[in-house]
């Protein structure tokens, strides 16, 4: 049984060196590796971030609503 253990830790290490390798790799060659953040789109050059008008509006009523005291549980006034 320990020996199942030690190979399946080696096996982890060995995927997650090759996963770093990789995204290493990607960004030397300038592809772009992530999500695109919340408010964002991928621009039609597929490299940049153009703003999405509508998960804007989003935000900008979050803050408004956070500047008013709101949370993400309840109201704190």
């Amino acid at each position: 049984m320990n020996l199942l253990m030690s190979v399946s830790q080696w096996e982890r290490e060995v995927i997650g060196e090759r996963t770093r390798q990789a995204l290493q790799y990607k960004k030397s060659i300038g592809q772009r590796i992530g999500g695109i953040p919340f408010g964002l789109k991928l621009a039609a050059d597929g490299k940049h971030f153009d703003k999405n008008a509508a998960e804007q509006s989003a935000l900008a009523r979050i803050r408004l609503l956070r500047s008013q005291g709101y949370t993400l549980r309840a109201h704190s006034g």
